[in-house]
């Protein structure tokens, strides 16, 4: 399963790989982001990847923190275990410190979801 964020860049990712024809592309509604098999995936209000919004960001998060919590996924990478020393929640949004990246938690918490 291919999952890409389907913001800014991604896009022109999620596109190549159409054109490719993968056969495993990730397919969401697009009001609840419930997982839709690629053979449904013409349906009105299904589209390609996952959006990562304001509304989504804390709920990924979420269970990405109760995956980790409940020891359901084991965490071997020393650069997302340093990302995770420096993920903190600021001004109500799940974000990395100054200076630092967020970018391996972000496809952790999504792969989780």
């Amino acid at each position: 399963m291919v999952v890409v964020e389907n913001n800014t860049v991604g896009w022109a990712v999620l596109d190549k790989l159409q054109e490719f024809g993968c056969p495993n592309i990730y397919y969401s509604k697009k009001s609840t982001h419930e997982y839709v098999d690629p053979l449904m995936a013409d349906a009105s209000g299904v589209i390609a990847g996952f959006t990562t919004s304001l509304r989504t960001r804390p709920l990924i998060i979420a269970k990405m923190e109760e995956f980790v919590r409940n020891k359901l996924v084991t965490i071997k990478s020393k650069r997302l275990f340093n990302e995770m020393k420096t993920f903190v929640w600021h001004n109500g949004k799940p974000q990395a410190m100054k200076k630092h990246n967020d970018d391996l938690i972000m496809a952790c918490a999504i792969g989780c979801w």
